[in-house]
């Protein structure tokens, strides 16, 4: 489903959705995630910079993390991030890449101090589509798509 605002998600239900955004991460950021340090004595600025990076490519691609505030939440919780071990850290990470995967995968960030499962993009209120939101059906293979504006329907 597109929305105005290049939001892309599934609907999982009245209430959920699912990120349909895939993020893609520099070389550099891939080879620390892959564990090929350069150098021990720098993991921990090699792991910040990867969690700097993350956050970056959040706010400028995926304003859908706004949901539950945890855009925000991954923000305020580079101090606590800062002061795992590398072993933690590179753990927080993976957990971060889970729930922001295009997919309906959480993770668990209770470290960094994020409570609630990260990437359960939840609305109580339910979701609301404006007029310009477009349904894409999409076949199993994704070899076809049909593309209806919800005003046309």
């Amino acid at each position: 489903m597109l929305n105005p605002g290049n939001k892309k998600f599934l609907l999982k239900s009245a209430i959920y959705l699912c990120n349909a955004k895939q993020l893609v991460l520099s070389e550099e950021a891939m080879r620390v995630i892959t564990g090929h340090w350069l150098d021990s004595d720098k993991q921990d600025q090699e792991l910040l910079d990867v969690y700097d990076e993350i956050l970056e490519k959040i706010d400028r691609y995926l304003p859908l993390f706004d949901i539950r505030d945890f855009r925000n939440k991954l923000h305020k919780g580079r101090e606590k991030f800062l002061k795992l071990n590398a072993e933690d850290k590179f753990k927080a990470i993976i957990q971060i890449l889970k729930g922001l995967h295009d997919n309906s995968d959480t993770g668990e960030l209770k470290d960094i101090g994020i409570t609630v499962p990260f990437g359960q993009l939840q609305n109580n209120s339910g979701i609301t589509l404006s007029s310009d939101t477009i349904l894409v059906y999409q076949s199993p293979t994704g070899l076809f798509e049909k593309r209806v504006k919800i005003s046309s329907l």
